[in-house]
């Protein structure tokens, strides 16, 4: 990645320039400290550019937001009522459906090719996790090329997938002054694709409260919750809208990538994956495996981890920017200035992990065992923030939780029933950048044979 090589030559604090804008990358967990925990409120804004505008009306949701009263109301709305454990292990069994279902369509195409069969991860990752979100949020469901499962519903993921692939493009509207207010096919094709997400999620919010006006009962989405906690919460209608966007696109896209490089990862590592499948075989033995608690899964969630360090697949996090002037590593940083954390290069760089290149489940069992997804606040040696695949400080992701809790459910589940290994004899690990980190083999196919 060409901002790791520039970090490695200019440091840890460097200027880059985006078209004609300037911003600050970040590159060593030392200075990162200092920017989002130090001085976490004093960088806790987000830049916008000409796409994000359009697609987040000005930024009124909670991931690109104005660090302020309103920001502060619709997060402890999100954390405290949807996100909070306790609230999210009440939707458990929604997830667990769903994570069956995929697993027995995997089960019916290998038991049909003699317990084995050549299949693309992906298909089924990506299902799973669309499901699982679709389900908590509206109580519905779509069939993945099936559009008459649920016309709307399917169309607002198609906009959804459009809006994640046009904001990834890195447009040259955004980096060029005044050519966002040109009709360029960009520029058309983003309006477009938000007045339809708006369009749709607006409909299916008025329908559910509708149905509670009427007095019908309620159900176990959270929809329905916020609807219930609208006015003690103080939320407007445009609150709502932005919420259920938040909850829909962060839980769509890093979840289902995260998991295929966990695949991919487990293939070309056979003898890694042999030791998390004895971890789960004591557990589990032949059974169905239900509760699900990374704690007492130390090897699944290492594994988990290295895949997520050694495969960042937001390289750069989410951008932050400065509130006002200040400083970071002796450098002056004015206001409004925004900061990209290299990721990536934390997570990968050799002057604070051992061999870094090579995927290794004892990393994060024996020499960093000490480091954990949800470690995002003070009190830390600057050390444990080379690790921050959720970000830290006041602007982390509030998601962490149940985005760790889902995917040690999916990897539980398609590694102790299965057994992942190359089509070919080789696993492709090349990367695509956009607006995660992709395999760059697109739906690359793994062989598949089962075991329980």
């Amino acid at each position: 990645m060409g901002l790791q090589k520039l970090a490695e030559k200019y440091g840890p604090v460097m200027t880059v320039y985006f078209g004609t804008t300037p911003a600050v990358v970040l590159s060593e967990p030392e200075v990162f400290k200092e920017a989002m925990i130090s001085k976490g409120t004093a960088t806790a804004g987000r830049p916008l550019t000409p796409t994000t505008r359009i697609a987040l009306h000005n930024g009124a949701d909670i991931a690109f937001g104005d660090y302020g009263a309103n920001w502060r109301k619709m997060r402890k709305a999100v954390v405290t009522d949807l996100l909070h454990k306790s609230e999210f292990m009440k939707r458990s069994s929604i997830m667990m459906t769903e994570v069956m279902r995929a697993k027995n369509a995997i089960k019916v195409q290998c038991s049909s090719n003699g317990g084995k069969a050549c299949l693309s991860p992906r298909r089924y990752l990506r299902s799973t996790t669309i499901n699982v979100i679709y389900s908590i949020v509206f109580g519905r469901t779509i069939e993945p090329g099936n559009p008459e499962s649920d016309p709307e519903l399917h169309e607002l993921d198609q906009a959804f997938q459009e809006l994640f692939e046009t904001i990834g493009l890195g447009a040259i509207e955004d980096f060029m002054p005044l050519l966002h207010i040109l009709p360029t096919p960009h520029m058309t094709r983003i309006r477009s694709v938000t007045n339809t997400r708006d369009r749709i999620l607006m409909k299916f919010i008025h329908e559910r409260r509708e149905r509670r006006s009427t007095g019908a009962p309620g159900s176990n989405n959270l929809l329905d919750v916020l609807l219930e906690r609208q006015e003690e919460r103080g939320m407007s209608q445009k609150d709502l809208l932005f919420i259920v966007n938040d909850l829909v696109s962060a839980g769509t896209d890093t979840s289902g990538t995260t998991l295929e490089w966990l695949l991919l990862l487990m293939a070309d590592n056979p003898a890694s994956q042999d030791t998390v499948q004895v971890e789960l075989d004591e557990i589990f033995g032949d059974e169905v495996p239900s509760t699900i608690d990374a704690d007492k899964l130390p090897v699944l969630h290492a594994a988990i981890m290295e895949a997520m360090r050694i495969k960042a697949v937001g390289p750069l996090l989410v951008p932050h920017q400065t509130r006002q002037d200040l400083t970071l590593g002796g450098y002056h940083i004015p206001a409004n200035t925004p900061i990209h954390i290299n990721n990536m290069a934390m997570a990968m760089s050799p002057k604070y992990w051992d061999r870094p290149e090579e995927f290794r489940l004892e990393r994060f069992l024996e020499e960093e065992k000490h480091l954990k997804l949800r470690n995002v606040d003070g009190g830390l040696d600057a050390e444990a923030y080379k690790f921050v695949p959720f970000g830290a400080g006041p602007r982390h992701c509030p998601g962490r939780e149940m985005a760790v809790f889902e995917m040690t459910m999916i990897a539980a589940h398609l590694l102790h029933a299965f057994r992942w290994a190359p089509a070919d004899g080789h696993v492709n690990l090349e990367e695509k950048f956009g607006l995660t980190l992709e395999p760059m083999m697109s739906h690359q196919k793994l062989r598949c044979s089962l075991r329980h």
